[in-house]
């Protein structure tokens, strides 16, 4: 099932879930994920009732087996002033964390 959370589900099932399963008694969470093809960790993750161990997967209930992920990122800046003491080439540098130790031990 894809779209509105349905009812009833398990409890505290993660924020964000796109699709749902209803489990029936024969089921367990790992023929769940591989049906579904997500994984275990993601199963248990996205449906945190289960202990992380299946222990408490409950027949009867709708369980997520997709979620959306907001990826959201911060723009960070910095300023870095340095004095030029002679000339750097690339190919003088091999590594950029070279670079950086060079800025840092001239400013």
């Amino acid at each position: 099932m894809v779209g509105a959370t349905p009812v009833p589900t398990q409890d505290g099932i993660a924020v964000g879930c796109t699709a749902f399963y209803y489990v029936v008694s024969s089921d367990g969470c790992w023929a769940i994920a591989n049906y579904h093809g997500i994984t275990l960790d993601n199963l248990y993750l996205w449906n945190p009732a289960f202990n992380g161990d299946c222990s408490d997967l409950f027949p009867n209930y709708y369980v997520g087996i997709s979620r959306t992920v907001i990826l959201t990122s911060i723009a960070q800046t910095s300023t870095i002033t340095s004095k030029v003491i002679g000339s750097i080439t690339t190919t003088s540098i091999p590594k950029i964390s070279t670079l950086i130790s060079t800025i840092n031990t001239t400013v």
